[in-house]
């Protein structure tokens, strides 16, 4: 390890931010970040408890004078967004992430996520588990470290009843300063499946590669009413084009996003067009180009179309036929993306969404992921079959998976308004009550512990789930500031 962070403050959090940066720990393999924390509880003789799906709760004393304090849960999840573009040799399961510190920010040096949502939540955790009694003042102390949120919530949704003691809960996973949140949306996996009978290249057709990079993408919760560009689509609306111009084609290949939590910023297709038409191809993409160019010029300005003739034809290449190939692309561009509407008042909150995540076709075989989110449960249902009937009219076999509920807000929350007098007090600001349409472990949570008064914090956290994940470095020491306080008066 390289102690790229050595001199930043607060000096344990950033510590541990960086231990943890050095283990791999995508959702579903965080094996190494259960370690580290085993470890620590066993180096600093703290109470110490794993449950059956993985989860890891710590427990700490109250300090003097604090025996009659709230009891107070802290809670983050271990595992992280694995993603990179595809130019970028890295591989999550088995290399580090290297920090790196750039105009203010913490950032991948090797342009991957960093890890920061939720890896500042859990250091902060172990950071305040590390403190000396005498450092930190609180009453008796819980730190929950779940696994697998971000793949389904599985760890929260593995929680059991009896295993916490605390009243109130401090969820460690938001990403903006002087926002505390009272809820958030629930959300509903549809992914579809479908197969293909699939043909030969005919003479006198030409292989083109296609593909559509540079889109920023992002949290398809956070990020998505900003409306930025989809890459899965714009490679549909390429292909639309071709057929509406007359060009036949037949598709080889076809690969969109990687995860279904996450905004698409990369599509690859290889399709097959008779020789005489790869001008047309051409043409095409250049006119498309100029449309998104100016279409998302201000959410994603790098974003870029490219059409090139493969001169490397192997005559075994198993395709769709044209009439297959059509039948797919108007399926992809009739699934719902994007933001069904807005929270009321709230216009950059979306209230409603469904997120194309990944679209993958090859050799007889067609998968699609998707994630719809809602903060009215009756809507996300709704959402999910709007998605549902659009796949089962393209012949797809559809099924639904890792749901979980929304957090209903409460606004009389006793942690809520001590949270917002302690933010005045040493701000000289007011905080703001929100709710967000990402997804948070505190409604499974407090529907398993329902007499838990529940709030979410976090740092300025950027960009998140995409590799231009960045986390503001005076931000994370204000949030330490911010939290040692709630610790104290709560």
């Amino acid at each position: 390890m390289n102690n790229q962070l050595s001199s930043l403050k607060p000096a344990l959090l950033w510590k541990h931010f960086e231990e943890i940066c050095y283990r791999p720990h995508p959702s579903k393999h965080e094996e190494k970040i259960q370690e580290y924390i085993l470890n620590f509880a066993k180096t600093h003789a703290i109470e110490c408890k794993q449950d059956s799906v993985g989860n890891i709760i710590l427990r700490k004393a109250a300090t003097k004078g604090k025996e009659q304090a709230s009891r107070i849960l802290l809670q983050s999840h271990i595992d992280m967004v694995p993603q990179k573009n595809s130019d970028v040799n890295h591989d999550f399961h088995q290399d580090p992430i290297i920090p790196a510190i750039r105009d203010g920010y913490v950032i991948s040096s090797k342009r991957t996520t960093l890890g920061a949502d939720n890896g500042i939540g859990v250091a902060a955790m172990l950071a305040v588990f590390e403190h000396q009694a005498h450092e930190i003042a609180h009453g008796s102390l819980e730190a929950l470290f779940t696994v697998d949120e971000e793949a389904g919530m599985g760890g929260a949704l593995g929680l059991k009843s009896g295993l916490l003691q605390s009243n109130i809960m401090l969820n460690l996973d938001s990403e903006g300063e002087g926002e505390i949140y009272i809820g958030c949306a629930g959300g509903l996996n549809t992914n579809g499946v479908r197969e293909y009978t699939t043909v030969e290249i005919p003479q006198h057709y030409s292989m083109y590669d296609l593909a559509v990079v540079g889109a920023k993408g992002g949290h398809s919760g956070l990020d998505i009413p900003l409306k930025r560009a989809n890459a899965i689509r714009l490679m549909a609306r390429l292909l639309t084009t071709l057929k509406e111009r007359g060009i036949e084609f037949k598709i080889y290949s076809f690969e969109g996003g990687t995860l279904r939590n996450a905004i698409a910023r990369e599509c690859f297709s290889k399709i097959a067009l008779p020789t005489s038409k790869g001008k047309d191809l051409l043409e095409a993409a250049c006119e498309l180009q100029k449309h998104i160019s100016f279409e998302y010029a201000q959410s994603d300005p790098g974003i870029t179309l490219n059409a090139t003739v493969d001169a490397n034809i192997n005559p075994n290449l198993k395709l769709m036929s044209s009439e297959e190939s059509i039948l797919f692309v108007n399926t992809i561009l009739g699934v719902f993306h994007g933001m069904k509407n807005a929270i009321e008042g709230m216009p950059l909150v979306a209230e409603t969404s469904s997120n194309l995540g990944i679209v993958s076709a090859k050799n007889g075989k067609i998968e699609v992921r998707t994630l719809q989110r809602s903060a009215v449960e009756s809507q996300k249902i709704e959402m999910a079959q709007i998605v549902r009937a659009t796949m089962e009219l393209g012949g797809f076999k559809v099924t639904h998976d890792s749901g979980y509920p929304g957090w209903k807000p409460n606004f009389q929350s006793k942690a809520l308004k001590v949270a917002s007098e302690i933010y005045e007090k040493i701000f000289h600001k007011s905080s703001k009550t929100m709710v967000t349409h990402g997804g948070l472990e505190c409604g499974l949570i407090t529907s398993v512990y329902p007499h838990m008064d529940a709030i979410s914090i976090g740092p300025n956290i950027h960009d998140a789930h995409s590799p231009n994940e960045r986390v503001e470095i005076a931000s994370v020491e204000r949030f330490w500031s911010y939290l040692l306080e709630l610790l104290k008066q709560l």
